[in-house]
């Protein structure tokens, strides 16, 4: 147990005798948790709009099976749905 306290001591001694260097390192590690959290919640937004532009025209199409057979599109919209799909992967 005598090992931590020392390593501890060491430690903070350290930060110390370089403070510079010790506050440039913990805001950079900052810089680097915050531009990962905000990357994250972008791409999260643009993975739930590319899902609303799938989901939305297949909730919209024609289901009727004679209506289809008769020459009926499944849905208007296949470009926008192809193309949030292609966003999304």
């Amino acid at each position: 147990m005598n090992y931590l306290k020392r390593g501890l001591q060491h430690t903070f001694s350290s930060m110390q005798q370089r403070k510079t260097l010790f506050i440039s390192l913990l805001l950079l590690q900052l810089i680097f948790i915050l531009s990962s959290a905000s990357l994250g919640v972008y791409y999260l937004m643009q993975i739930l709009e590319d899902s609303k532009g799938v989901i939305e025209p297949l909730e919209n199409a024609n289901y009727n099976a004679q209506q289809i057979q008769k020459g009926a599109p499944f849905t208007e919209d296949f470009r926008a749905v192809y193309n949030s799909y292609i966003s999304m992967v």
